[in-house]
């Protein structure tokens, strides 16, 4: 029985080109010409190693440009260059991309009716960073019922910080707005834009108001590309 170094070698032509071994009862397996590339079986960790028992840090890649893996699937996070239990801030634990709904609504009430021309969204969160690109306009508007601001429900994550400090939005494209049209906004903790513009003065901002939310066909639309940070 072997306790420390290799238990099987792997030769060609006489040449030493692979071992099998242990290493204070853990087990490695690994190339053993040049500067050697293998793996050591550590409890629940998988450590990568130069030649036989020698573990390395830093230096091994897991494929090549011309020969990759496919998928990885994690449970945890990708932890970057940081001290072992304490990556927190080093650790990128999320990815995920897709598609939503945007839709129109009133802070108060509801639109007796109301369809669409356009209504798209999509999202790419990184961490806690997101970003979303909208595109949305109507074809009809009933605004009976409907009371206060004009906002948009359906975005897939809240932002970070209060309503009034929260993750302000960005405006490409406004046409179609009875008087006055958006300008900016914000999106808060709850995942809705508050939209605002002002009312011709310059010192100040206001919530843009039903009233400024046209009826007719081909109306109220807006290009959104945000990003911005989740709660």
């Amino acid at each position: 029985m072997v306790q420390n170094g290799d238990g099987l070698e792997i030769r060609k032509d006489g040449t030493s080109v692979g071992s099998l071994g242990t290493y204070n009862g853990v087990p490695y397996i690994g190339y053993t010409g040049g500067s050697g590339g293998g793996i050591m079986f550590n409890g629940l960790s998988i450590e990568p190693t130069g030649v036989r028992t020698t573990r390395t840090d830093g230096a091994n890649d897991i494929g090549s440009s011309s020969y990759r893996w496919k998928d990885l699937y994690l449970s945890g996070g990708v932890v970057f260059d940081a001290v072992a239990g304490n990556a927190t801030s080093n650790t990128l634990d999320d990815y995920e991309e897709g598609t939503f709904t945007p839709q129109y609504a009133p802070s108060g009430g509801s639109f007796a009716s109301i369809a669409y021309a356009s209504q798209t969204g999509t999202y790419t969160k990184i961490g806690d960073v997101v970003t979303i690109h909208i595109l949305i306009k109507t074809s009809s508007v009933d605004k009976t019922g409907a009371s206060g601001s004009v906002i948009i429900t359906g975005i897939p994550f809240g932002g970070g910080g209060s309503t009034s400090l929260g993750a302000g939005i960005g405006l490409a494209a406004q046409t179609a707005w009875l008087n006055y049209f958006p300008t900016g906004g914000w999106v808060n903790s709850a995942g809705i834009i508050t939209l605002v513009n002002n009312d011709g003065q310059s010192t100040s901002y206001r919530q843009v108001p039903v009233a400024n939310f046209s009826t007719g066909s081909d109306k109220n639309r807006l290009y959104i590309t945000h990003t911005y940070r989740t709660g």
